[in-house]
């Protein structure tokens, strides 16, 4: 890891592949956020997902933090040309969902190292807390859409430890599983699918 405060606590939602895949789709949107794959409201399906999630799963997410949640955040897209552009679908996707809303607070800022951040390769500075924002001793959510290999989740995780914060638990709404790479994926991937998906469980409350 190329960050000096990854977290270890990504918890996802969903696995995901990225052929012919509907979740796929709708949390794919950064690059147009005005698309609506299958004519999906895709914020507010989003929004649906995480809410019904979090209201059986929030004492999971606490567990790793070691305690409540003092603040929710997202991530700012950037633009790998011009990383001072940028914008952040999921504040309007979380705004949606009420017990997140309320403690949510957009901090982060695309810094100088915006364009090194890969999907695997996390980059130290590729991001910074507001001017004049602090995080000592919080536990921080921090909430994505698509994990696909940390880049974006420890990057932002690693300024937001700089800024103080006690904890990071990364809540993902789609874990992308790329079959294409490797057998291990392919057989997570065939694991997955002899289980149909629930929201009764996650993968702290019932591990693989």
């Amino acid at each position: 890891m190329e960050v000096a405060y990854p977290t270890r606590h990504i918890v996802p939602i969903s696995l995901c592949v990225d052929q012919q895949n509907m979740l796929y789709d709708v949390v794919g949107q950064h690059a147009d956020p005005e698309a609506a794959p299958h004519g999906v409201d895709w914020k507010r399906f989003l929004a649906a997902t995480i809410l019904r999630f979090y209201r059986t799963h929030s004492p999971c997410l606490a567990s790793l933090a070691g305690g409540g949640f003092d603040r929710v955040t997202t991530i700012p897209l950037t633009d790998s040309s011009d990383p001072v552009r940028f914008g952040n679908p999921m504040s309007a996707v979380v705004s949606l969902v009420p017990p997140l809303g309320c403690l949510y607070r957009p901090v982060l800022l695309p810094d100088a190292g915006a364009r090194l951040v890969e999907p695997a390769r996390p980059a130290e500075h590729a991001f910074a807390v507001m001017p004049g924002q602090r995080l000592d001793g919080e536990n921080v959510l921090l909430v994505e859409d698509l994990y696909v290999g940390g880049g974006r989740v420890q990057s932002a995780a690693t300024a937001l430890r700089r800024a103080g914060a006690a904890s990071v638990v990364a809540l993902v709404v789609a874990r992308l599983i790329a079959t294409r790479y490797n057998d291990a994926n392919t057989r997570i991937w065939a694991w997955a699918q002899e289980e149909p998906f629930t929201f009764d469980h996650c993968c702290l409350c019932r591990p693989a």
